[in-house]
This record gives structure tokens, C-alpha cells and sequence, in this order.
């Protein structure tokens, strides 16, 4: 853009910076690069006067406790149990406001012993919330009466949208409740709500006649008799988009009057496959578009195949699905074997997105075009598969069944069988029968299937650049499992080469 062109642009096109907002981008990268954050961001607040307010902005941000908040106040005192002694002064209220309006998160806070009274004398004397500007609230549930920690009352109000309750325990489970309710009073807005260890269908219930949340965390790990039906007071929000479920119960039971999560759009649940078989039957998700589901390693495959057809013929709007296992107490993951009906599954249908990560997941038959009964649907984009080291693994030849048949696959991660001996007259050979393709992959994922140390390695990465330069013209190779980074750094030196070879000859 030129001068003239900027002295005839309307102004309101222009988009302006301020010097703020440069020292603020400047700070910001400050806390992330540093070893020591706070205390470069106190350093920079006495560069000059400019930049006092951005480095105090990110400084406060995001705090795990409020003893530095209370001591700016003159006669706080620490101790056992920390106090506010006397009257506090209308200098020292300005100044802890001038901290107070900056702290947006309060993450894994510290609930640190402090006389309720201070607080109550603190929020009396002070006009408004004390923490105006606080969005997100996360913290342990004290193993204390409500009356110790009532003081996390005084923090809430209309700003905060996120509250994260964990450690729930049995004893406490009233006084949560009773907490959960004055802070969803506070804060009308709540957006998100996470809650772990002995979640009751009592605290769920409060959050029955919300007409603003819109994701939902439950990991009630803590409560063995966790039932369905305390699901159904959530199923009642309008707003809720987002629900997680970790369920610890081996066998759930469907109840007879079924629910309906009218606006659900993303669901994941990690629970036996009979728990999960019994929430399906309970809930209808009309317009439920990413789903995904975690078993315990000892899943039988058999099981997993008879709820897959069920699911995708009872979601008609899901369009993303993902699948993971998650460890058991044994520390032990042994290998999943997939049998080709479950792949069908899988490929044979409108989905555009796969993943299936987290853990080593094997497959019956390495080759994709065994994966599936017909061509694969034309609206996949997202394929993550990860393969495991003692079974056979996709090829690299495999990946022209894959271009073929994915034509809007934009990114693709397989752990593959890559070849130990570089045979170029061999591959040369393939490639002659197949036409160069414009396929629009963006990101491939390489992983091995061991970890020993690659087999002439050069060599190797010039094998593989020129096989998928020849299939994915616009991809960056990017190191999956076991992979080496730099040598994926070598392959995509090798495919700009490639690229600006043929920019050359268009020219």
C-alpha cells in the first residue's frame, strides 16, 4: 500500500495500533519466553512511564493467590491466619483497586487462611466487586466448613464466566452446592462450568434453570452411584453446547424416561462401552456434529463394533468423530486389535474427521484401501490414525490409495512401514502409472513403526520427498511417532526444491 492509496483510504478501513498495544504484544512475549516473568515484567514497569501499564496489565493477569493483592493493603497481616487489622483507608482501597481491576484468571487458587471478616470488611468498604474484571475462577474444594473459605463469595461478579470446582470430597459436597449457588447468583453470565471428584445430581440440579451456559465438564470420580437420570437437569439449559462426561461406573443403566440435549453440538464421553450404550438410549442429540468416546484398554472390539453402527446411523448431523483409551490403574496398555468391520465403520460413511489418538492403536491390515467396503466419501478432511509397532503398517505406496480416494483430505497422520532398503527405480516405476495429482493435503504426520535409528536417512528423506511431492504438491511433513524432527525438516527442504524447480519451468 502506498501513501497515496493511504491518504484516500476512509480512515475507519485503517486499522490503528497504539504505542499500548505494542508494549502490551512486547510484555506478553516477555512472560511467555522468560525464565524469570514476574520479575522481568516488574523490571520493565521502570523502563518508563509508558510502559508502567502493560507490564502491571500482564503481571496481574493471571494469579494463583491473593496475598500480593491483600498486601498492598497497609495493615494487612500474615500469619496463621491472615488478617486485616483496623479500618482501611480510602489511599489503600484506591490502591488495591488500581491491582484488582487487572486480574482476569484465578487458576489453581491457593486457598490461603484468611479471618472472613476481613473480607467482609473489605468488600463493605469497597465499591463493587472486588475483582471486576475476573473471568475465570479455578480452584480445590477446601477440606474446611463453608464458613472458612466463604470469602471466594466476595470474588464473584458479572465479568466471571468460568468456574472450575475440583476435589469435590463426600463432606463437602453440601458446602460446594451452597458456594455454586451464591456464585452463580453473582455471576448471571457463567459460560463454563467444570466439576470433578463427587459431583450429586444436587449440584447439578442448580444449574437446571441456567439460560447461559454453554460447556459442562463432569468427572465424578469421587460418587460410585452416579445415575443417568442426574444428566437430565443439564438437558434442561438451552445454551448447552459442549458436554464432557467422565464416568467411572462400569455398567450404567438406561432410564425409562429419556431426555433430549436439543442443542448439544459436542459430546465426549470416556466410559464402558455398556455406559455409553445405556446414555445413547437415554438422550437424543439431534443436532449433536463432534463426538468422542474413551474406553478402558480391555474394551473388547466386539463391543465397540456393535455401538458404532448404531451411533452413526442415530447422529445424522456428525461430522467429526474421535476415539482414544485411556489407561487403567494396571499402568499397562495392551495392543487393540481393529477389525476391518469397525474401519467400515469408520470410512464407509459422511464423516470429515477421524481421529484416532491418544494412545497405540493397531490394525488388522496396513494397506488403506483393505480399510473400507466402498470409496471412501468425498467430505473427508481430517484423517489421524496411530499405529502400533507390532503390527503391520501402512506402506508408502499406501498413501497414493489415499490421495485417490480422499480428494479434500487436508491433513493426515499415519504411523507407517517405511521402506529399509531405498529402492528409486522401484518407486520411479509406480509413479510413471500414476499422473502427478493437485491434491490440496496441507499437513502429513510421518511416524515409524519402531525407534530404532533411521536407515540411511538422506537417502530415505529424498525417497519419500519425491513419492509425496508427487501425490500432495502443497504439503509440509510434519514428525508423528518416533520421528525425528530434523529429518522432516531435510524432506521439506527436498519439497521446496521440488516446487521451485516447477515454478521455474512455468516461468
Amino acid at each position: 500500500m502506498d501513501i497515496d492509496t493511504v491518504d484516500n483510504e476512509p480512515s475507519s478501513t485503517i486499522p490503528f495500533i497504539s504505542i499500548y498495544d505494542v508494549l502490551l504484544l512486547i510484555c506478553e512475549e516477555l512472560e511467555r519466553c522468560s525464565a524469570t516473568p514476574k520479575v522481568d515484567l516488574i523490571s520493565a514497569s521502570f523502563v518508563c512511564k509508558a510502559f508502567l501499564e502493560p507490564a502491571m496489565t500482564v503481571l496481574w493477569r493471571t494469579m494463583s493467590t491473593l496475598l500480593p493483592l491483600l498486601k498492598v493493603i497497609p495493615n494487612f497481616t500474615e500469619g496463621e491466619v491472615n488478617d486485616i487489622v483496623g479500618p482501611i483507608s480510602l489511599e489503600a482501597l484506591d490502591k488495591f483497586s488500581s491491582y484488582a481491576r487487572r486480574i482476569r484468571q484465578l487458576h489453581n487458587l491457593r486457598i490461603t487462611p484468611v479471618n472472613p471478616m476481613a473480607w467482609f470488611f473489605l468488600s463493605q468498604s469497597h465499591t463493587g466487586p472486588l475483582l471486576p474484571g475476573l473471568k475465570s475462577l479455578r480452584f480445590d474444594v477446601p477440606k474446611q466448613n463453608l464458613p472458612d473459605f466463604r470469602w471466594i463469595f466476595t470474588l464473584a461478579s458479572p465479568s466471571l464466566v468460568s468456574i472450575h470446582m475440583s476435589k469435590i470430597e463426600t463432606f463437602t459436597e453440601k458446602s460446594a452446592s451452597q458456594l455454586l449457588q451464591i456464585l452463580i447468583n453473582k455471576a448471571p453470565f457463567i459460560l463454563d462450568l467444570f466439576f470433578s471428584g463427587f459431583v450429586s445430581s444436587t449440584l447439578l440440579n442448580l444449574l437446571g434453570h441456567s439460560q447461559t451456559i454453554k460447556s459442562v465438564q463432569l468427572f465424578p470420580y469421587r460418587n460410585p452411584d452416579f445415575h443417568l437420570s442426574s444428566l437430565r437437569a443439564l438437558s434442561h439449559i438451552p445454551t448447552l453446547d459442549t458436554l464432557s462426561l467422565a464416568l467411572p461406573i462400569s455398567a450404567l443403566q438406561p432410564i425409562e424416561n429419556s431426555g433430549e440435549f436439543s442443542n448439544l453440538r459436542t459430546l465426549s464421553i470416556h466410559m464402558s462401552v455398556t455406559s455409553a450404550r445405556a446414555f445413547f438410549k437415554s438422550y437424543n442429540l439431534p443436532l449433536l456434529s463432534k463426538l468422542t468416546l474413551g474406553f478402558t484398554p480391555d474394551t473388547l472390539p466386539s463391543d465397540i463394533d456393535e455401538l458404532l453402527p448404531h451411533l452413526l446411523n442415530d447422529l445424522p448431523l456428525l461430522s467429526h468423530f474421535g476415539l482414544s483409551f485411556w489407561e487403567t490403574s494396571r499402568g499397562h496398555l495392551p495392543d487393540l486389535l481393529f477389525p476391518k468391520p469397525i474401519l467400515h465403520h469408520f470410512f464407509d460413511s459422511s464423516l470429515r474427521s477421524i481421529v484416532v489418538r491418544d494412545y497405540v492403536v493397531p490394525f488388522e491390515d496396513g494397506d488403506p484401501q483393505n480399510w473400507y467396503n466402498s470409496n471412501l466419501r468425498s467430505s473427508l478432511e481430517v484423517l489421524l490414525i496411530k499405529q502400533s509397532p507390532h503390527r503391520q503398517a501402512p506402506t508408502l505406496e499406501s498413501l497414493r490409495t489415499l490421495a485417490m480416494t480422499c480428494p479434500h483430505l487436508q491433513q493426515l497422520e499415519l504411523c507407517m512401514d517405511l521402506p529399509a532398503e531405498i529402492e528409486f527405480p522401484r518407486i520411479e516405476a509406480h509413479l510413471s502409472r500414476l499422473p502427478p495429482l493437485s491434491h490440496p493435503l496441507a499437513e502429513l504426520y510421518i511416524g515409524r513403526t519402531n525407534e530404532k535409528p533411521l536407515p540411511d536417512a538422506i537417502m530415505l528423506a529424498a525417497l519419500v520427498s519425491r513419492y509425496v511431492d508427487h501425490l500432495f504438491p502443497k504439503v509440509e511433513v510434519m514428525a508423528g511417532t518416533n520421528m525425528d524432527v530434523g529429518w522432516c525438516k531435510g524432506v521439506n527442504a527436498m519439497l521446496r526444491n521440488y516446487r521451485n524447480m516447477r515454478a521455474a519451468r512455468s516461468n
